[in-house]
């Protein structure tokens, strides 16, 4: 088990280079001047080259690239931001503990709401509350999420006044942005439990155990339940993954100070050094979250830390 586990994280490494590769690539070959931007596009020839040496950006392309990992690989520097003239490690510092808040609570929200319905759902196939808990998970996975955010707004900020529109004031500006990035993924959890548990609740030897008088609990929830979760444990991975490295337009509808209003702020002013910072910090964030499924995956089923 040990091995599995320190090779797969040896296999983050060759992607994670790849990544960088990857953005560094189209940040270069991207329509747009940072040097421009950041004078406003005002400047002479001299105050402009001037900037693009101090950037480091008069380079070729493969001495800019080499230049960029020999600092991150020997000295964890990923630059300085071209907008705010900030260290972009302090900038990733301030933002990333907000968004992994984010998407810890979503996640933590998705289980504990997800999991249970769709497995009472499953139990009571066909009953009323079956056909409840089936429609309002259509309903709220056909709802993309920053739709959800502005009716959130509307209804309970606007005209409630309950809660902060935006900003992150104090425990309560996360109410909003956690319901409206949680409620399409409680939505599928809940379908992909309801799915799995079906599936189970069919099989042979659920019925040998429930013929050798096992309490209708017990079979659910000690027999059934954990070779129902490698499908839904996959989900629920996607869903961290995706919550931490892809709220950028909610983060954005609710003025939300994390790594997604960073991304935007930086895509929009050109700032290189902060888009790169970003997306491989994100991308490292995915690829340990796969790490972590793969285990979880072994200690759920037997069968798979033997294979």
């Amino acid at each position: 088990m040990s091995k599995y586990i320190v090779k797969s994280v040896l296999m983050v490494i060759p992607t994670m280079l790849l990544v960088v590769f990857i953005i560094f690539t189209i940040n270069y070959f991207t329509p747009g001047d940072p040097v421009a931007v950041f004078f406003d596009f005002d400047y002479t020839e001299e105050q402009y080259a001037e900037k693009a040496a101090e950037w480091g950006l008069d380079q070729p392309f493969f001495t800019q690239f080499f230049h960029y990992i020999r600092n991150i690989v020997t000295r964890f520097d990923f630059g300085y931001s071209y907008y705010s003239g900030n260290s972009v490690m302090s900038e990733l510092a301030a933002r990333f503990p907000v968004s992994l808040r984010l998407g810890l609570i979503s996640v933590l929200l998705t289980v504990v709401i997800g999991v249970p319905f769709g497995i009472i759902s499953a139990t009571r196939q066909h009953s009323a509350l079956d056909y409840g808990v089936t429609f309002v998970s259509l309903f709220f996975a056909a709802v993309p999420g920053f739709w959800l955010s502005m009716i959130l707004i509307l209804i309970f900020s606007s005209r409630l006044g309950w809660l902060q529109s935006s900003g992150l004031n104090d425990w309560t500006g996360y109410i909003m942005p956690v319901a409206a990035s949680s409620a399409q993924y409680i939505a599928s959890v809940t379908r992909q439990t309801r799915s799995s548990m079906l599936e189970v609740i069919r099989q042979d030897y659920v019925r040998t155990v429930r013929a050798k008088g096992v309490s209708e609990g017990s079979v659910i929830w000690k027999h059934a339940l954990r070779n129902a979760l490698i499908p839904v444990v996959t989900l629920i991975g996607m869903q961290a993954g995706a919550v931490i490295a892809g709220s950028a337009i909610i983060e954005a509808v609710h003025s939300f100070p994390g790594m997604g209003s960073l991304m935007m702020t930086a895509i929009n002013n050109k700032d290189y050094n902060t888009i790169q910072a970003v997306v491989l910090l994100l991308s490292g964030v995915v690829c340990l979250i796969n790490v972590l499924v793969d285990v979880i995956y072994a200690v759920i089923d037997p069968r798979v830390k033997t294979r």
